[in-house]
């Protein structure tokens, strides 16, 4: 173990939290200071620029008394569900920040960068105090307490770490470029779905296609053994399966489905309707996502999944709400989509590039393991001064 001293937050950092979200829309204009709300902090964290949230001009935010906060500030959530889901931002440059999130301007002793890596480790979301009610006080984050190594030995770790995550970064990046090429190829052979440009005939998706009816055959030993997936575990516009639970005794009731390999899954309701992934081995999903199985003798699987993560069906589906403000699609809306259908041995055709596209996919998905396997020890080697 280290034998670094530890202190409270607040004898190296100052605590504070933003101030209250301009109502008046008129208040953002088109240059000024950034905005940063609770919701900015995933999409800052997937790559959107400071400089492309709301912007509030400098004479707006005098007449407000709002803070800016100088770069290198670490933000959080610090109340309502946000603060559950522990995203840890670092300020590339000023901005202003809403009442819902905690910031810790670091002091001399402290860089930012350690900070915002041991914040990610040790999470905020482990302060809350009622879950039912989610939020952290600025005291008890003031009152928590970090290893405090000297500042040249802080700098080493957070340069390491950042070195870790930049390689993360790259092959989750390379992933989303292959994803890029699949839709990229499907465009080059068969056009928008939405206009359409090479006439292949159109059909309805109901005379191509059979949604499942719920499953009833496994027995409670063989169910509990399955996979369950919702839409929730269904990664947006890749067609990844993220990491399942297991069904529950619990869980035992009507209105899930069994689904069976070569069946594509599609969610139902917003705001997953993009999510679609084509299913490989037998599982269990939700009543909240359909499981597809295409006709083989008009429509492949690869060719139907990425019809479906079009924006021409994604459109489509937004259209349609069965109560008010809770978009879904119905069995009769989803089989009425006029799909486009070109000939079979193109579609096949698609499908091998496709399986390709996946085979690499599936090799940098291993390896994007290993390295998240490799940060999570550097990270707890790191913090417990063994590297």
């Amino acid at each position: 173990m280290s034998s670094w001293p530890v202190v409270e937050l607040r004898e190296v950092a100052e605590v504070s939290s933003g101030d209250g979200a301009p109502q008046d829309a008129a208040v953002f204009g088109g240059t000024g200071t950034p905005f940063i709300r609770a919701g900015s902090l995933a999409l800052l964290l997937d790559g959107t620029t400071e400089a492309q949230l709301e912007l509030i001009p400098e004479t707006e935010a005098q007449k407000r008394r709002m803070r800016t906060y100088p770069a290198h500030t670490v933000v959080f959530a610090k109340s309502g569900m946000s603060c559950t889901k522990g995203l840890i931002y670092e300020l590339k440059g000023p901005a202003h920040i809403v009442n819902h999130l905690a910031a810790l301007e670091c002091g001399r002793e402290l860089h930012s960068r350690f900070l915002l890596r041991w914040l990610q480790i040790n999470s905020p979301a482990r302060l809350i105090a009622n879950p039912s009610y989610p939020s952290i006080r600025i005291s008890d984050i003031r009152s928590d307490v970090i290893l405090l190594p000297p500042l040249a030995e802080q700098k080493r770790i957070a340069a390491m770490l950042d070195a870790a995550e930049d390689l993360r970064a790259k092959r989750r990046e390379s992933i989303k470029l292959l994803d890029a090429l699949v839709e990229s190829v499907f465009f080059e052979m068969f056009g928008d779905p939405a206009t359409n440009p090479m006439s292949w005939r159109r059909r309805k998706l109901g005379e191509a296609t059979l949604i499942e009816a719920p499953m009833v055959d496994p027995t409670e030993a063989e169910y509990r053994q399955l996979l369950h997936y919702g839409p929730d575990r269904i990664e947006p516009n890749t067609g990844e399966l993220l990491p399942a639970v297991t069904a529950e005794e619990d869980e035992l009731i009507s209105g899930k489905f069994l689904c069976s390999p070569g069946e594509v899954l599609y969610s139902k309701i917003r705001p997953y309707l993009n999510k679609v992934a084509i299913v490989r081995d037998v599982c269990l999903c939700s009543a909240d996502v359909y499981p597809i199985r295409p006709d083989a003798s008009a429509l492949t699987k690869e060719y139907l999944a990425v019809l479906l993560r079009s924006r021409a069906f994604l459109d489509y589906a937004a259209g349609f709400s069965r109560r008010a403000n809770i978009p879904k699609l119905n069995r009769k809306q989803f089989a009425g989509y006029p799909a486009p259908l070109p000939p079979l041995d193109l579609q096949r055709r698609f499908a091998a590039v496709f399986d390709s596209i996946e085979r690499q996919k599936d090799l940098m998905r291993t390896h994007l393991a290993e390295l998240d396997t490799l940060f999570a020890s550097l990270q707890q080697r790191a913090f417990n001064g063994e590297l």
